[in-house]
């Protein structure tokens, strides 16, 4: 009798965990490390960044499984970082120049976002208005390159300015300078939403400059020639194309700096406000003598919504520099 009971207990534990496990399911782990890939192409030298994404043989039947319905699927995230400078330090005023060098970004971009293997943290804007998305910086006890998901405390940085504040673009389907006209995309739809029809074909992503002159007064250099990002979205096999305009992670007002017009005290004007000073006070003193500005870009692929329970998050990529 005893063993009867002690063969029913077990069989009764067992039904409760296989319970358990069903209702509040198993985790499932995905990498698509091998089955998206993101790649750099040749672009023009400082005119344009190209970028190309492609599925990799075998792998739609995977991500038919993964992303089954229409509000899921993969997608490409852009970042960017201002520079005086086509390589290394963001600018030749940094006295930790190691520590913000732009071929640090993606490794910084990793500790902050893929804490754990293959596990990540979303991006998402803070709010309606701004998007930011990683803050490299020199904390109040001098220790450089520390990394921050969110703006550090003024009081928790050292008081000599330096760092890189790496952005987020901010998106419209067309040209425009009024408040509210550019937004975020969140996920599953990033900044291109990579769809089951785009498995077997090649996108192509093409960013150059876009000339702009705002005339909305709340511009804090209105009237003057200033640049947004037109972005191409090419399918490759189908010849079909759709442009979006990128603006920075202000989303509004900050188009950006056309810098053969712009002066030093336009550039203090744009960026050098009580919560960018920190990040941008070393570029607008390194403005008088370069008079040059570049864009960098860079991009992963990003997946949080599917059949699976991860976050996931590629290695992050640098794709190129636009000079503004």
């Amino acid at each position: 009798m005893r063993c009867q009971n002690k063969s029913a207990l077990i069989l009764v534990l067992f039904l409760t965990s296989l319970f358990f496990f069903s209702s509040c399911g198993i985790p499932r782990i995905i990498t698509l490390d091998d089955d998206i890939l993101l790649s750099k192409e040749d672009g023009i030298l400082g005119d344009s960044v190209v970028a190309e994404i492609t599925v990799a043989d075998g792998s739609i039947g995977k991500l038919s499984e993964l992303f089954s319905s229409s509000d899921e699927g993969p997608s490409l995230k852009l970042f960017y970082v201002l520079s005086s400078l086509t390589s290394g330090p963001v600018t030749n005023l940094e006295e930790h120049s190691a520590s913000y060098n732009l071929n640090t970004v993606p490794s910084n971009f990793s500790s902050a976002y893929i804490p754990t293997s293959n596990n990540g943290i979303p991006w998402s804007p803070p709010n309606n208005t701004e998007g930011p998305a990683l803050y490299i910086y020199t904390d109040s006890h001098e220790s450089p390159g520390k990394v921050s998901r969110t703006r550090p405390e003024q009081g928790g940085m050292i008081d000599q300015p330096e760092g890189i504040l790496v952005g987020t673009f901010a998106q419209s389907p067309t040209k425009t300078d009024g408040p509210g006209g550019y937004y975020f995309g969140t996920s599953p739809d990033m900044d291109l939403l990579i769809e089951p029809a785009h498995y077997d074909k090649t996108l192509r992503v093409t960013l150059e400059r876009e000339p702009f002159t705002p005339t909305d007064e709340a511009y804090p250099v209105k009237h003057t020639n200033s640049f947004l990002i037109k972005t191409t979205i090419e399918v490759v096999e189908d010849s079909s194309s759709e442009t979006v305009y990128f603006a920075d992670y202000r989303r509004f007002p900050f188009p950006f700096p056309d810098s053969e017009n712009w002066s030093s005290d336009d550039f203090a004007s744009q960026y050098i406000d009580v919560e960018d000073a920190y990040f941008y006070h070393n570029l607008r003193e390194d403005y008088p003598t370069s008079k040059t500005l570049y864009v960098h870009v860079y991009g992963a692929i990003y997946a949080g919504v599917g059949n699976f329970t991860n976050i996931y998050w590629s290695p992050m990529e640098y794709l190129g520099y636009i000079q503004l």
